[in-house]
């Protein structure tokens, strides 16, 4: 039993590693040309612009777009991870959704691509968690994203630009509800 509890503990953070890897594989084939036209973007209110819900976080502008998202997007999966790779798959796929499905509804009608939405909605699940799953463990996770991450909540106010601030909004909007979703009852 010992050995697939220690198994276990070293897949923990897989589906979160195999996640950064297929964001920054498809996003530099993306950037470099080779197949910019044939993966959707997300454009609000548009049939075309549908599958873009599901790979927008693929997608970045630029390599500074890129890496601006790596280290939160890291960070953010690492933490959620800390319950396993079926909550982790849970908690993003659900975020995805939401947030994109709220994006393509409400958003400004210009291209939406990037992984900072779903970085929000990680940013607003870790730190409200600690109120539908209270734990030590929880509540410490909670205030680390905040002192350190804090700042960027002011990413959803609108803002000149390319910026999608909406999809930062509409992630961190999906993160609170996906919280809630996520309750769990026993503690860490």
């Amino acid at each position: 039993m010992g050995e697939i509890d220690s198994v276990s503990e070293k897949n923990r953070f897989m589906a979160a590693g195999i996640f950064v890897v297929a964001v920054w594989a498809i996003s530099l084939i993306q950037l470099s040309g080779l197949s910019f036209n044939l993966i959707p973007m997300l454009l609000p209110r548009t049939l075309s612009g549908l599958p873009g819900i599901l790979t927008m976080p693929f997608l970045h502008g630029s390599l500074p777009h890129l890496l601006s998202n790596t280290l939160p997007l890291i960070v953010f999966s690492a933490l959620i991870s800390l319950k396993g790779n079926a909550y982790f798959i849970k908690v993003s796929v659900l975020i995805v959704l939401i947030s994109g499905m709220l994006l393509w509804m409400f958003g400004r009608s210009s291209f939406h691509i990037g992984a900072s939405g779903l970085i929000f909605g990680y940013f607003g699940f870790l730190l409200v968690r600690m109120f539908y799953s209270p734990s030590l463990s929880s509540i410490l996770i909670s205030l680390g994203v905040f002192v350190f991450y804090g700042g960027i909540i002011f990413g959803v106010l609108p803002q000149g630009g390319r910026v999608s601030w909406e999809g930062h909004l509409f992630g961190f909007i999906a993160g609170l509800l996906v919280a809630k979703m996520m309750k769990i009852n026993k503690p860490d």
